[in-house]
């Protein structure tokens, strides 16, 4: 008899209870430490990363570490195909050979390395081996900050369907209490975690409302993509009320480029909740979900409390700072070329090519762009290894309807392109929430479920959706 699923989440009673839980195999302990780091670490990662805590971040890293080595016992994950794995070699090994010391004779001839050569010179110090990175232990930082990503993207990649399910519902409840704590914090003025910047604003579980919005923009779309599942009433209830009232809780956050991407990611959010499937008569959670939204549309322009939110959309660009120094990345960028200068090294690069007379006691402490960033400090290598993602990206992106789990991976796509798009003028990555939370929609955008075959490459029976 096949199993629906809605039996996912309610199992049936009775002989056909027992019959199944007789047929189902029992997971290996290793496989049941996997599931219990990797839920640890998504629920633990999302709660106390979300400022600059040194020792929580430690302990996020070491959680994945441990993560890590258990992926490591269970073998490779066969839905990760060979592109994808090389990709993710090309990223780990790029701060990895940055470390390697090199014969003085080769790094001063590096190019950007002038300056530390003229020094010592000038100081009659003798040129030793140095490794490519101007600054290796912000390298080694930087590479260890890779550990979350890469525990959950290869740990989802190893789950089934439910499991999946289950991974995106915590994250969906994570970011719907960022947002309630948001909400709080704008009306109220206060029940910050973390000293911030961007007090008087919806930051949520983190220091900055650039952050929240993208976190509540992914909460909306894995709210459309578990409410394609065959949910119980009030489950299906539940999810429909989610992305009316997460969308209020972005507008909280003042960040533009959230509010900007909003409308976009409500689109999608409907169209994937209304286009295709078999929904017949239960569509009126859905229909209650867009009245919801157009509703809280017309009439938030009008709500006093959020008029400051839509005052700073008046002359934003002109007065936005991050645009004016991102001539100068560009400029020490070319100094670096080909080579970088090194993961981690952008603030006192960007030091040494500073304006003078936009100096002030601030320090730039990222490019506000991903992408120069990444040229800056790994630079060839680095571009080609974004270059290949975005292939790898699209080529999964053209399949994701054609696959048993759709709704969760047009919803996870939704996610990696808010991200990507917000990292042109932001850095969302370089906190581990986003981090988490990005690796996990990418693991479900690029990998299949490991029950959509049968382990012989044919389809399961399991009719999952509606």
């Amino acid at each position: 008899m096949p199993v629906d699923g809605e039996q996912l989440w309610r199992p049936g009673g009775g002989r056909e209870r027992k019959a199944v839980a007789r047929a189902a195999p029992s997971r290996p302990l290793l496989d049941r430490a996997r599931v219990g780091l990797t839920f640890t670490l998504v629920v633990f990662g999302m709660l106390v990363s979300g400022g600059p805590g040194l020792l929580f971040n430690i302990a996020v890293e070491a959680l994945a570490l441990l993560l890590i080595a258990v992926l490591i016992v269970q073998g490779p994950a066969r839905t990760v195909s060979l592109p994808l794995r090389i990709l993710i070699g090309v990223i780990v090994a790029i701060p990895l050979l940055q470390l390697v010391p090199l014969p003085a004779s080769l790094w001063t001839e590096l190019p950007g390395r002038e300056l530390i050569v003229a020094i010592y010179r000038a100081a009659s110090l003798p040129s030793l081996a140095h490794p490519l990175s101007l600054d290796p232990d912000a390298t080694r930082r930087s590479a260890l900050a890779l550990l979350p990503g890469l525990a959950l993207f290869f740990s989802a990649a190893r789950a089934p369907t439910r499991e999946r399910v289950a991974l995106a519902a915590t994250v969906l409840a994570l970011a719907s209490l960022s947002a309630v704590l948001g909400v709080f914090q704008f009306a109220a003025g206060t029940g910050y975690l973390y000293d911030t910047a961007h007090a008087g604003w919806a930051t949520g579980l983190f220091n900055n409302r650039n952050q929240n919005a993208d976190l509540i923009l992914s909460g909306i779309a894995l709210a459309a993509g578990l409410g394609r599942w065959k949910l119980p009433r009030a489950r299906r209830l539940l999810v429909a009320a989610a992305m009316p009232v997460l969308a209020l809780c972005c507008l909280a956050t003042g960040s533009r480029m959230g509010i900007a991407m909003l409308p976009f990611v409500l689109a999608a959010s409907l169209a994937l909740l209304f286009v295709g499937g078999g929904s017949g008569g239960r569509a009126w959670p859905w229909l209650l979900a867009g009245a919801g939204a157009a509703v809280l549309a017309s009439a938030v322009p009008f709500v006093p409390a959020l008029q400051p939110v839509f005052a700073r959309f008046s002359g934003g660009a002109s007065r936005d700072s991050r645009f004016g120094y991102w001539a100068n990345i560009t400029a020490a960028t070319r100094r670096y070329l080909p080579v970088g200068s090194g993961v981690g090294t952008f603030v006192p690069v960007y030091a040494t090519v500073e304006d003078l007379d936009s100096v002030v006691v601030e320090y730039v402490n990222h490019a506000h762009n991903e992408y120069l960033e990444i040229a800056l400090e790994t630079g060839v290598v680095g571009l080609l290894a974004v270059l290949g993602y975005l292939v790898l990206l699209a080529r999964a992106s053209f399949s994701v309807l054609g696959t048993r789990d759709w709704p969760l991976r047009c919803a996870s796509l939704v996610i990696v392109l808010v991200m990507l798009a917000h990292s042109a003028i932001e850095y969302p990555l370089r906190n581990f929430i986003l981090l988490i939370v990005w690796a996990l929609g990418n693991a479900w955008v690029m990998t299949a479920p490991v029950d959509a075959t049968d382990g012989r490459g044919e389809k399961s029976r399991r009719a999952y959706l509606d």
